[in-house]
């Protein structure tokens, strides 16, 4: 188990400097997952630079929120920043841009912004992407995440989705097996595929990279 340090609504994200030593010690594995967007802030402004520096500098993997909240999320009081036409994807891109470096992968696989996430993939090989919330999602018909899924798969990037579950622990239990049933079930994917989903992708995202010489 990889922990992370989460930021959004109700949730301050520590120093730098301090995030630097959990890091070094092994105690947080992970930047994420960040729901900036939640908050109406741009992944890309001020507050959160230091924080993608430290995550280029020690390749801790990055997880970032993109797609759509659950509805009613800009009108809760923690939320009313929030704004599902938000161009958040072309702020990940800034972000990339700007840290070249960054190991960052997209949570929910940027749904239902299907275009714009091919796009953002296509032009970043680095980029990975995460099912999340996607898979057995009772919001998100059945056939909405297959064409979804099949777009992604259809487009190459068959390597570089990760599962996902959107569960937390207590949610675990009861409902992750509907998640897995959604990906075993899906009529498109091949075994070498779906082993690539459920964790051979993951397995090579979460792998640090060797060290420079």
């Amino acid at each position: 188990v990889l922990a992370g340090v989460s930021y959004g609504p109700g949730l301050e994200l520590p120093a730098p400097e301090i995030l630097r030593r959990e890091f070094r010690a092994g105690h947080l594995a992970v930047f994420g997952e960040i729901d900036a967007a939640w908050l109406g802030e741009p992944l890309a402004g001020a507050r959160l630079s230091p924080y993608w520096e430290l995550s280029q500098a020690t390749q801790v993997p990055v997880a970032v929120f993109t797609g759509l909240a659950p509805a009613g999320t800009s009108l809760r009081p923690c939320c009313t920043h929030y704004r599902a036409t938000a161009a958040r994807l072309q702020d990940v891109e800034e972000v990339l841009v700007r840290y070249p470096k960054l190991r960052v992968y997209l949570m929910q696989a940027g749904w239902p912004y299907k275009a714009e996430t091919v796009a953002l993939m296509q032009s970043y090989p680095e980029l990975y992407a995460d099912l999340g919330n996607l898979v057995g999602n009772a919001a998100i018909p059945r056939e909405e995440f297959y064409d979804y899924l099949h777009a992604l798969m259809r487009a190459g990037f068959g390597r570089r989705l990760m599962f996902g579950s959107g569960l937390s622990a207590q949610e675990w239990a009861a409902n992750i097996a509907p998640r897995i049933e959604a990906i075993q079930s899906a009529p498109f994917l091949s075994d070498d595929e779906r082993a690539d989903i459920f964790y051979r992708n993951a397995e090579r995202f979460l792998q640090p990279p060797a060290p420079s010489r």
